[in-house]
């Protein structure tokens, strides 16, 4: 259950990302336990009222936990850090994103109090909310101080770093954490390869990938790694050896840069249409020789 788990917190968001950075140099330490969709929790200090609410949410009653602060966190700034730490995992596990972000948005111990949760929580808000992330993710991960902690909050910053377009700098950490997460390693080494711009590079994670059903995915991350590089003929090839040939179609719709090669690629998809595909896929070939807006002739 809890490999499902990872696989589910890392499939959710996959398409998504300043400079490069290097992670954590200690690749070589054992893998991190680590729970991705809800990273390491602090150790809160002596508080009874954060101590009750926290044992609500960590029953799994989040609800009765925001209900239980709700009058301590009226005025966010005026209540105790561990309360709003508390507030906010609260809020998120009932998917609060907005209320997370009013409860820690511009606490002065975001930083330097609390491990870093909270502003690792307000890396999730903005990720979930999608909205630009990679200031916050960068400074949880900064504030991490276990390689747990450190380990995820690798994952949250090049998701982030991926969502951005800052493409090599969310491989580097895609990569140091799949040496850190053995139990997501090949999904992050998927993810790693997905915004990998070399084919080289790229061909050597994707031949790491080991295990299913991961493994499966292989074609399709060499597909969306391509098309995100630029390589459109490429990406067609790969999606085609899936047998995805509308999405094949979209990107050599985006590659056709002249009218002869949208006629082209209009004409494909009329004899894609022909053969009577499934509906979802009819849609994306339709929405796609929309975009091309070339004359068709009548044979």
């Amino acid at each position: 259950m809890r490999q499902l788990s990872w696989i589910i917190a890392l499939s959710c968001a996959w398409p998504s990302a300043a400079c490069a950075q290097s992670t954590d140099s200690r690749t070589s330490e054992a893998p991190a336990a680590a729970d991705l969709s809800r990273g390491v929790t602090a150790t809160l200090p002596p508080d009874p009222l954060a101590t009750h609410a926290d044992s609500l949410v960590r029953a799994g009653r989040p609800w009765p936990a925001t209900l239980t602060l709700a009058t301590a966190l009226r005025t966010p700034a005026s209540a105790s850090p561990a309360v709003r730490l508390v507030g906010a995992r609260a809020a998120a596990a009932w998917h609060g994103w907005s209320e997370v972000e009013r409860i820690l948005r511009d606490a002065p111990w975001l930083d330097v109090e609390l491990e870093g949760e909270g502003r690792e929580l307000l890396a999730r808000s903005a990720l979930e909310r999608n909205v630009f992330a990679v200031d916050d993710a960068r400074r949880a991960w900064a504030a991490a101080r276990t390689d747990a902690q450190r380990a995820v909050r690798s994952v949250l910053l090049a998701r982030a770093m991926d969502r951005a377009n800052t493409l090599d700098s969310a491989a580097v950490f895609y990569s140091g954490a799949a040496a850190r997460i053995a139990e997501a390693r090949d999904w992050l080494r998927l993810r790693a390869a997905g915004v990998t711009a070399d084919s080289g590079a790229r061909a050597a994670l994707l031949a790491d990938v080991a295990r299913e059903p991961a493994r499966s995915r292989v074609a399709w991350t060499d597909a969306q790694g391509r098309e995100r590089a630029g390589d459109f003929a490429g990406a067609a090839r790969s999606y085609r050896s899936v047998g995805a040939e509308p999405a094949a179609l979209r990107v050599e719709a985006l590659a056709a840069r002249d009218d002869a090669s949208r006629s082209a690629v209009a004409e494909r998809i009329v004899a894609f249409l022909a053969r009577g595909p499934q509906n979802a896929e009819a849609r994306v070939a339709l929405d796609v020789l929309e975009t091309l807006r070339a004359p068709l002739t009548r044979d």
